[in-house]
């Protein structure tokens, strides 16, 4: 079992012209704990349906949006790994990847590296690809209470197979079905 948080926030709906409407849209969103890395680093993140990647900020990313969340420390991990952005690893003695990925939201951007390391939702556990922000846009990242996203799209909306972690668990048989 996983441990989720459960949020609903309440918006008034604005008319067209910008004054307030009657009506309240309910906004429920569901949050839980990942670590990441060896030994493992905690992050809250926001279980996302619309996206298909785990994202979180990096050490390295020093704007507003990434200073006010939890940031991964590549350097205390003895498990983290560079790789493409396409997924795949560099050949040892190779130079690491310098690509970024850009992925943009409905109201906001982040740009990252493309690591892979040990990633954990409770006791289950997998080795993976995410993606490491070194910039959030920030509206509306800084206004958000949880430090990262763990999207639970399919294959087509993550950066590469290797990216979504709940396709991953299932074909690995570390996630069954009930």
């Amino acid at each position: 079992t996983v441990p989720l948080e459960r949020r609903v926030v309440a918006e008034h709906r604005n008319t067209g012209d910008g004054t307030r409407d009657r009506g309240v849209v309910h906004k429920t969103s569901y949050y839980g704990r990942v670590t990441i890395g060896t030994p493992g680093q905690s992050f809250l993140v926001v279980f996302d349906t619309g996206s298909g990647n785990l994202l979180v900020p990096s050490e390295e990313c020093r704007n507003e949006a990434c200073m006010k969340h939890a940031r991964f420390g590549a350097n205390q991990s003895s498990s983290f790994q560079q790789v493409s952005c396409d997924g795949s690893a560099h050949a040892a003695g190779v130079a690491a990847p310098e690509d970024e990925v850009s992925i943009t939201f409905g109201t906001g951007e982040v740009w990252g590296r493309c690591v892979q390391e040990q990633i954990c939702i409770g006791s289950v556990c997998s080795r993976g690809s995410l993606v490491l922000a070194t910039y959030e846009s920030p509206m509306p990242f800084s206004s958000f209470k949880f430090d990262g996203v763990l999207g639970l799209g399919t294959r087509a909306m993550s950066q590469g197979d290797d990216f979504n972690l709940m396709d991953r668990l299932q074909r690995t048989g570390v996630l069954k079905q009930a």
